[in-house]
């Protein structure tokens, strides 16, 4: 992949990531099970950015 890529799939993860913190930061409108997918949904793709970014 070319470094033009690598850096908008980083970039689009990125905005995922904040959309996830934004979701599990008022706890009380998520189930148990959905703040649990979505810690494991944000723990993912934080990894793919860590991953991209080396």
């Amino acid at each position: 992949m070319n470094l033009q890529k690598l850096q908008t799939l980083r970039d689009g993860n990125a905005r995922v990531i904040q959309r996830y913190l934004e979701t599990l930061t008022d706890p009380y409108t998520l189930s148990l099970t959905e703040f649990i997918a979505t810690l494991d949904a944000l723990e993912k793709k934080v990894t793919q950015v860590l991953l991209l970014k080396a």
